[in-house]
């Protein structure tokens, strides 16, 4: 889908760009829905680790606080380098105490304990690689995305005040409440919650490419599209395999993704899988609108 080059990610770069033998790839895997960068020279689908360089950073601790009908499988989706998980919320969270029940080692903490005295609150946010907001959806959306917004502010000026390196992700119910949440490190950002889940993870599992993602989520640059399959020259009385149909829209300047079929939606199935697409259908794409 990419390529990192001198620090900077290059989403669905025009098709003469030379990639480069210190540049990494952004990679949409097989079979999976989640991005990942590797190493440029190995083209296996059994990928090793990426070797870090200096001053890359790795999310060794997170912290979220609150918890929601998300919160179960943001942590079942965190990476194995998450060496130590915290929860920041009341006592009487249904989520979190699921979730402490099912992964005995979440560190869990009253947020009545900390959220009124700043010398508690940098205490236990200093060490953090990256901080998660959840909205807390038992109250209405405005005083939900409020307090989200006030507890972001603080856990900026604290980091500001302290010297700490972690990265803010915030979960918004209303997108037009991201508007009020202007972010000045570029590894912060908000998003509305209905596309929360997976982001959340992403960026807290791989902060290199928060760049990329707040591309795709904002009007400009690449973004996610669907176009129907009339926009292209497929041929709807044959079958493809998904990797044909990548290379072909690739001519149209697009990486696809995925395709919508009798309103099924299916992401980065098998490369070598066999589609029939019909004049109803349409492609998941990435691209410029």
């Amino acid at each position: 889908t990419g390529i990192r080059h001198n620090g900077r990610n290059k989403l669905n770069p025009d098709m003469s760009v030379k990639v480069q033998e210190d540049d990494a790839l952004l990679l949409l895997e097989e079979g999976k829905k989640r991005f990942s960068l590797r190493e440029n020279g190995d083209y296996h689908f059994e990928l090793p680790e990426i070797t870090r360089k200096p001053g890359d950073r790795t999310a060794e601790e997170i912290i979220i606080f609150g918890g929601n009908v998300m919160l179960r499988d943001i942590i079942s989706e965190l990476p194995g380098k998450v060496a130590k998980i915290t929860i920041v919320s009341k006592e009487d969270n249904e989520y979190v105490k699921e979730c402490c029940e099912i992964h005995t080692d979440i560190n869990w903490v009253d947020i009545d304990s900390i959220l009124n005295n700043r010398y508690a609150m940098e205490k236990a946010v200093r060490d953090a690689q990256h901080i998660i907001i959840l909205a807390n959806r038992d109250v209405e959306w405005e005083e939900a995305d409020i307090n989200s917004v006030l507890l972001l502010y603080k856990l900026i000026d604290i980091r500001t005040s302290f010297n700490c390196s972690y990265s803010i992700t915030t979960e918004l119910i209303k997108e037009g409440s991201v508007n009020y949440a202007a972010l000045e490190a570029k590894d912060d950002f908000t998003i509305a919650s209905n596309m929360a889940s997976g982001v959340l993870v992403q960026n807290a599992e791989n902060p290199a490419i928060s760049d990329a993602i707040s591309e795709l989520l904002s009007k400009d640059g690449n973004t996610l599209l669907s176009r129907s399959i009339g926009y292209f020259e497929i041929d709807t009385d044959r079958e493809y395999t998904f990797r044909e149909l990548k290379y072909l829209i690739l001519n149209y300047g697009y990486v696809l993704f995925g395709y919508i079929h009798e309103n099924k939606i299916i992401l980065n199935p098998g490369a070598s899988e066999k589609i029939s697409l019909s004049d109803k259908d349409n492609l998941i794409l990435l691209g410029k609108r």
